[in-house]
This record gives C-alpha cells, structure tokens and sequence, in this order.
C-alpha cells in the first residue's frame, strides 16, 4: 500500500505547483524597463480603451490585488494576481483577446513567474510601488472551424512576457 502512495506521489509531483514569492528588492533601479517591457501605470480613467493602466489596492490587510490591463479597442492583455503578506503570489492570470470572431481559442497556461517589488507595499503601503516581473506562459492555439478549413492547424508555443508598473 505504501509502495503505491510513493508511486502516485511520485508521478504527481511534476504537476503540483509551488507558490511563487515577491521578491523585495529596495535596490531595484528604478526605470529599469527597455524596450521588451510592457509599462503599466496607476492613473485615473474614464476611458474604456486604454493601454498600460495598472490598478493595486489592499483588498484586505493581508492581501493585495494587482492587475495590468491594455485595451486597444481591438486587442487586449490581461494579468492580474495577488500577494500575500507573507509575499507568496497567488490567483495568477493571464490571457489576451481580440476582435476576431473565427471560433479559434488560445489557452494560456502559467509555467513560471517571478517578480521583484521596490519595496513591502504592506510595511510603506502602495504609494510609489514599482515592481517588475516576468511570466513564462505555454499557449495553446486551436484553431476554429473557418480557420480549419483552411488547412491551419492547432500550434502550441512558450514565450516569456515581461512588464513593469509603477504607482506614484
């Protein structure tokens, strides 16, 4: 009996994940973004396409939310998670859309994600937060029925996205 427990553990382990940690590094360089960045920022706005906004609050004393956002009106990214007080990252999400109706459906899947913040936003609160982090993400790409006719066939890839934010 042991030796079947051991057995399923052991072909579990590759599928179980381990939380992710925030990392707080007080040194970060501030700007440290190039080109191969996406920028988000906390602003005010009314508007309903907008590129690079970022929305970080408390949503209790030992949570906050953090959440990334582009919309152009004909594409969109999404990334939101949350740490802890204890900086474990939890409730990661990402996904894009867009204004293409041809029944395709891209899954992401999260495989690894790292972020480093400028400071403990739950020992100096949320002012001037800056943080930068990269996420490694398997997309799965399956073709709907107008695109299958048309020979295209479901395609799996990795990529890493990269984003900074800030809130001044």
């Amino acid at each position: 009996m042991l030796k079947k427990l051991i057995i399923l553990l052991l072909y579990l382990l590759p599928f179980l994940s381990v939380g992710q940690k925030a990392i707080v590094d007080e040194n970060m360089e501030q700007n440290e973004r190039n080109n191969s960045y996406d920028f988000y920022e906390c602003k005010e706005s009314e508007y309903l396409f907008e590129e690079g906004l970022a929305v970080i609050e408390f949503v209790d004393e030992n949570t906050i939310y953090i959440k990334n956002e582009t919309n152009t009106g004909y594409y969109g990214t999404h990334i939101s998670f949350k740490i802890d007080k204890k900086m474990n990252v939890c409730d990661l999400k990402y996904y894009t859309w867009d204004d293409v109706e041809d029944g395709s459906i891209t899954d992401f899947k999260t495989q690894d994600f790292d972020i480093r913040l400028n400071k403990n936003p739950f020992k100096t609160g949320i002012h001037d937060l800056q943080g930068i982090y990269h996420l490694k993400i398997i997309s799965d790409f399956n073709p709907g029925e107008m695109l299958s006719k048309e020979n295209i066939k479901p395609k799996t890839t990795h990529f890493t996205y990269r984003a900074v934010f800030e809130c001044k």
